[in-house]
């Protein structure tokens, strides 16, 4: 499919069916490829089609638009437009390097849980106990900025065990509610939007 078969695709959908839940298998699979990019916690989860109201002070009107359904339950918006444009090499390239180290992430966080038996481990910001599902990892230093300082002094940018080893080295992780983690951006994608991904969504 084209990409403006697909974005005529989008458009049809949401303009019939109107504000509810994505229920069309087709439409839904078509935003998986770039929510498995992007936003990877995200893939599979509701769809919905809400409505997002203008901004008469800049001349904007409302429109109908789509929503990834968020863990919280929270519906967030975003740009059809930005699952058309092809994946930067960085974008890629980013993809890659969270898949190297995601076994590290979610072994910090097998382990937090296995130390603070019997009780439940604490978030390092608020001191509350967390549960496996609200708890969250995140980067102290954020993961673009570990990113960009191991790229420029990687011998090969593509070398995703040298990355893993030296995140394993310098990355320092804790635990956060899934609130917590989102109130801070989603310690810029760690367990959240990637960088920049504010930019795409409307």
């Amino acid at each position: 499919m084209t990409k403006t078969q697909t974005r005529k695709t989008l458009d049809s959908y949401r303009l019939t069916q109107g504000v509810g839940p994505v229920t069309d298998p087709h439409v839904f699979e078509l935003f998986q490829p770039w929510l498995q990019l992007h936003v990877p916690r995200l893939a599979g989860r509701p769809l919905h089609v809400v409505w997002k109201p203008g901004d008469a002070a800049r001349g904007r009107r409302g429109s109908l638009c789509y929503a990834a359904e968020l863990p919280d339950g929270r519906l967030q918006p975003f740009s059809t437009s930005a699952i058309l444009r092809p994946p930067t090499e960085v974008e890629v390239r980013t993809k890659r390097m969270r898949e190297a180290i995601a076994g590290q992430m979610a072994g910090f966080k097998a382990s937090a849980f296995r130390d603070a038996e019997p009780e439940l481990p604490l978030s390092a910001l608020s001191g509350q106990p967390l549960t496996w599902d609200d708890a969250e990892v995140d980067h102290l230093v954020p993961f673009h900025r570990l990113r960009d300082t191991w790229l420029t002094s990687a011998e090969d940018p593509d070398d995703m065990d040298s990355w893993a080893i030296w995140h394993l080295t310098h990355a320092r992780v804790r635990l956060l509610s899934r609130a917590e983690n989102s109130a801070r951006g989603g310690a810029e994608g760690d367990e959240g939007f990637p960088p920049g991904m504010q930019r795409l969504f409307a």
